[in-house]
C-alpha cells in the first residue's frame, strides 16, 4: 500500500545524507501504522515491509483469517 500526503507536501521529515529523518509527524505515522496490528487480530505487519518517506508511506499489510494463521505467520524467519 502507498499513501501520499495531500499535494505531496513533505510533512513527515527530510532525507539527510541519504537517510530518512522523521519529524514528529513522521514518528506519529510510524507508530500508528504498527498499532494497526495491535488492535486488529487479523492483521500482521513486519517492520522491514514499511517505510516513511517525506511525503508518503509504503507498507505491506498481511491479512489472515484466524489466530492459527497469525501465529504461524509470526514464526516466519524474515
Amino acid at each position: 500500500m502507498t499513501i501520499c500526503t495531500q499535494n505531496r507536501e513533505f510533512l513527515f521529515g527530510d532525507i539527510v545524507d541519504g537517510a530518512m529523518r522523521l519529524n514528529l509527524f513522521g514518528e506519529i505515522v510510524r507508530d500508528e501504522w504498527f498499532k494497526t496490528s495491535e488492535v486488529r487480530q487479523n492483521v500482521i505487519l513486519y517492520p522491514y515491509e514499511f517505510v516513511v518517506m517525506p511525503n508518503h508511506i509504503h507498507g505491506v499489510i498481511w491479512i489472515v483469517n484466524d489466530n492459527a494463521c497469525r501465529d504461524a505467520a509470526m514464526l516466519r524467519p524474515y
